[in-house]
Protein backbone atom coordinates (compact mmCIF):
# COMPACT_ATOMS: atom_id res chain seq x y z
CA UNK A 1 0.00 0.00 0.00
CA UNK A 2 1.38 3.38 -0.94
CA UNK A 3 1.11 6.60 1.00
CA UNK A 4 -0.06 9.78 -0.66
CA UNK A 5 0.61 13.10 0.95
CA UNK A 6 -1.84 15.90 0.30
CA UNK A 7 -1.34 19.49 1.31
CA UNK A 8 -4.58 21.23 2.33
CA UNK A 9 -4.82 24.96 2.70
CA UNK A 10 -7.83 25.90 4.91
CA UNK A 11 -8.07 29.24 3.10
CA UNK A 12 -8.24 27.65 -0.36
CA UNK A 13 -11.24 25.32 -0.90
CA UNK A 14 -9.71 24.08 -4.16
CA UNK A 15 -7.13 22.15 -2.10
CA UNK A 16 -9.82 20.24 -0.16
CA UNK A 17 -9.84 16.53 -1.03
CA UNK A 18 -12.76 15.14 -2.98
CA UNK A 19 -15.26 13.11 -0.97
CA UNK A 20 -15.69 9.42 -1.58
CA UNK A 21 -19.21 9.57 -2.89
CA UNK A 22 -20.72 8.77 -6.22
CA UNK A 23 -22.70 11.88 -7.21
CA UNK A 24 -24.87 9.83 -9.59
CA UNK A 25 -25.97 7.53 -6.74
CA UNK A 26 -26.62 10.49 -4.44
CA UNK A 27 -28.73 12.22 -7.07
CA UNK A 28 -30.67 9.01 -7.77
CA UNK A 29 -31.54 8.41 -4.10
CA UNK A 30 -35.25 8.86 -3.50
CA UNK A 31 -36.94 10.30 -0.43
CA UNK A 32 -38.45 6.87 0.24
CA UNK A 33 -34.96 5.29 0.31
CA UNK A 34 -33.73 8.00 2.66
CA UNK A 35 -36.73 7.47 4.96
CA UNK A 36 -36.14 3.69 4.95
CA UNK A 37 -32.46 4.17 5.81
CA UNK A 38 -33.40 6.57 8.61
CA UNK A 39 -35.83 4.01 10.02
CA UNK A 40 -33.15 1.28 9.90
CA UNK A 41 -30.61 3.60 11.56
CA UNK A 42 -33.10 4.49 14.31
CA UNK A 43 -33.84 0.80 14.98
CA UNK A 44 -30.13 0.02 15.15
CA UNK A 45 -29.54 2.94 17.54
CA UNK A 46 -32.38 1.70 19.76
CA UNK A 47 -30.82 -1.78 19.91
CA UNK A 48 -27.41 -0.25 20.69
CA UNK A 49 -28.95 1.63 23.60
CA UNK A 50 -30.69 -1.56 24.78
CA UNK A 51 -27.36 -3.41 24.83
CA UNK A 52 -25.75 -0.44 26.63
CA UNK A 53 -28.43 -0.33 29.37
CA UNK A 54 -28.27 -4.11 29.86
CA UNK A 55 -24.44 -4.06 29.97
CA UNK A 56 -24.42 -1.33 32.63
CA UNK A 57 -26.96 -3.15 34.78
CA UNK A 58 -25.06 -6.41 34.56
CA UNK A 59 -21.75 -4.69 35.25
CA UNK A 60 -23.28 -3.23 38.40
CA UNK A 61 -24.48 -6.70 39.36
CA UNK A 62 -28.08 -5.53 39.77
CA UNK A 63 -31.39 -7.02 38.76
CA UNK A 64 -33.80 -4.90 36.72
CA UNK A 65 -35.82 -4.29 39.89
CA UNK A 66 -32.75 -3.19 41.86
CA UNK A 67 -31.57 -0.81 39.15
CA UNK A 68 -35.08 0.64 38.80
CA UNK A 69 -35.22 1.28 42.53
CA UNK A 70 -31.77 2.84 42.62
CA UNK A 71 -32.45 5.31 39.80
CA UNK A 72 -36.07 5.94 40.77
CA UNK A 73 -37.81 4.67 37.65
CA UNK A 74 -40.49 2.00 37.27
CA UNK A 75 -39.30 -1.58 36.65
CA UNK A 76 -41.12 -1.51 33.31
CA UNK A 77 -38.90 1.36 32.18
CA UNK A 78 -35.74 -0.72 32.64
CA UNK A 79 -37.38 -3.66 30.89
CA UNK A 80 -38.42 -1.46 27.96
CA UNK A 81 -34.90 -0.03 27.68
CA UNK A 82 -33.35 -3.48 27.60
CA UNK A 83 -35.87 -4.80 25.10
CA UNK A 84 -35.28 -1.85 22.78
CA UNK A 85 -38.86 -0.61 23.05
CA UNK A 86 -37.80 2.71 24.58
CA UNK A 87 -34.57 4.56 25.00
CA UNK A 88 -33.35 6.41 28.09
CA UNK A 89 -33.38 10.14 27.55
CA UNK A 90 -31.58 13.09 29.06
CA UNK A 91 -31.10 12.67 32.79
CA UNK A 92 -31.67 8.90 32.73
CA UNK A 93 -28.97 8.41 30.10
CA UNK A 94 -26.55 10.60 32.04
CA UNK A 95 -27.35 8.67 35.21
CA UNK A 96 -26.61 5.37 33.48
CA UNK A 97 -23.22 6.71 32.39
CA UNK A 98 -22.55 7.98 35.89
CA UNK A 99 -23.65 4.67 37.42
CA UNK A 100 -20.50 2.92 36.21
CA UNK A 101 -18.24 5.54 37.77
CA UNK A 102 -20.24 5.59 40.99
CA UNK A 103 -20.25 1.82 41.31
CA UNK A 104 -16.46 1.74 41.03
CA UNK A 105 -16.10 4.56 43.56
CA UNK A 106 -18.59 2.91 45.87
CA UNK A 107 -16.75 -0.41 45.74
CA UNK A 108 -13.43 1.23 46.56
CA UNK A 109 -14.60 3.67 49.24
CA UNK A 110 -17.53 2.07 50.99
CA UNK A 111 -18.62 -1.41 50.04
CA UNK A 112 -21.09 -1.46 52.94
CA UNK A 113 -23.33 1.10 51.19
CA UNK A 114 -23.85 -1.13 48.14
CA UNK A 115 -27.53 -1.80 47.71
CA UNK A 116 -28.64 0.83 50.22
CA UNK A 117 -30.22 4.10 49.18
CA UNK A 118 -30.78 5.24 45.66
CA UNK A 119 -28.15 5.94 43.08
CA UNK A 120 -29.57 9.43 42.84
CA UNK A 121 -28.76 10.02 46.53
CA UNK A 122 -25.30 8.56 46.12
CA UNK A 123 -24.67 10.60 42.96
CA UNK A 124 -25.51 13.85 44.73
CA UNK A 125 -23.31 12.95 47.69
CA UNK A 126 -20.39 12.03 45.40
CA UNK A 127 -20.14 15.56 44.05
Amino acid sequence: MSTTRVRIDPDDPVTFPEGRIDPAVVDATTEAEIALQQKEDDAEAMQDMARYARRIRRRLGLSQMELARRIDVPHETIRNWEQGKRSPTGAARALLRRAIFLSESEAVHDSSRRGSGSLLEFASSAW
